[in-house]
């Protein structure tokens, strides 16, 4: 994954690059386990280099990727340009290749320079150097005197990792496009039990309330203590029950949940005296509504199903219009027919994938 962003001293250790004021250039590679900074960069703002920079992802003719840092620069009969690359070697990103030319007719002699890693060569050499990192290019920053942009389209990101994720479902082999199960009412219900997981990843314990969360409006827990402000659940049993559906070891200390009820900061959940506390009301999340594109037979015992959810944020609905409205009777609608007063409560989830 490719990532750039500005920091501004807000990162500890072990991201020591992030704790300058500028922007910052990352690659990190996916593993089994944690997750692998591969490489980075800093440039300070008033870098001139990186006022110039232009970044682009260079498909090779290998079918690996190249990093492509560039800087051009012509005017008053002078032309500059410097290029590097950077690919992946025994899971490292490392500098490949620099390429330096340079021309200059203010001069008479020596006004044309080509480099190739610190080294002067001729013309012929720089050009056969440089082929090996011709291929289709998919450009990051795009940068001209004066102006920089970005060359994709920012304005819904949403929508543009969906048509990613989509693109990634036609090259899926049997789990996308195999026979299409029989959808029964038990199937499509074991389906929608699943809807309210959240963003959970075993490893990042500041989703572990989104699993608190499952368990508990998933009636899979019951309540087995007194709340203060509604109903009260024990430690073990909340944690017995993490343990049992995502075999994570839930620390209720390290959520840094509030122990008190504050209307200002309203958190639907406060653990003291090792009792999480739910507060009395029906709204503590978004209702997720699931809709199940496809469930596709991958073997016997193994179904591949894509949904693509729609949250209805009924707590600022209720707030905000003093609507008595039944989001139920439009559950199996589209969204297009809901009600214009709900319109803007719907929000449109990334496709999911689901094994069972």
């Amino acid at each position: 994954m490719y990532i750039l962003f500005k920091s501004n001293d807000y990162q500890t250790d072990p991201m020591e690059h992030r704790n300058q004021n500028g922007y910052i250039e990352e690659v990190w590679g996916a593993s089994e386990s944690d997750p692998t900074l591969l490489w980075d960069a800093f440039y300070t703002i008033d870098s001139s280099t990186a006022s110039d920079l232009a970044v682009t992802l260079v498909k090779l003719k290998d079918n690996t990727t190249a990093i492509k840092h560039s800087s051009d620069m012509t005017g008053q009969g002078s032309e500059y340009s410097h290029n590097l690359f950077f690919t992946l070697h025994d899971k490292a990103i490392t500098l490949s290749d620099e390429f330096y030319y340079a021309l200059n007719n203010n001069i008479e002699e020596d006004n044309l320079f080509y480099g190739v890693n610190g080294d002067t060569v001729d013309q012929q050499t720089y050009e056969k150097a440089f082929d090996t990192y011709t291929g289709e290019e998919q450009p990051i920053i795009k940068s001209s005197i004066g102006t920089k942009e970005f060359a994709m389209d920012l304005s819904n990101p949403i929508s543009s990792l969906e048509n990613v994720i989509n693109t990634l479902t036609t090259d899926m082999g049997d789990f996308a496009n195999g026979k299409e199960a029989t959808m029964t009412p038990e199937l499509e219900q074991a389906i929608t039990d699943y809807s309210y997981f959240g963003n959970i990843d075993k490893r990042d314990a500041l989703t572990y309330e989104s699993m608190i969360a499952y368990v508990i409006l998933q009636k899979i827990v019951e309540s087995d203590a007194s709340g203060e402000y509604g109903s009260g659940y024990t430690e073990q049993t909340v944690k017995n029950a993490i343990k049992e559906y995502f075999n994570v070891d839930l620390d209720p200390n390290s959520l840094d949940l509030p122990s008190e009820f504050d209307l200002e900061n309203w958190n639907w959940m406060y653990y003291k005296d090792g009792i999480f506390q739910l507060a009395a009301s029906n709204f503590y999340e978004d209702v997720v509504i699931r809709n199940i594109k496809k469930v596709v037979q991958v073997s016997d015992d193994l179904l591949f199903a894509k949904v693509n959810d729609l949250n209805f944020d009924n707590m600022n609905h209720s707030f905000n219009t003093n609507l008595d409205f039944d989001y139920k009777l439009y559950i199996n609608k589209p969204i297009e027919q809901w009600p214009d007063h709900a319109q803007p409560y719907l929000k449109r989830e990334l496709p999911t994938y689901l094994l069972k």
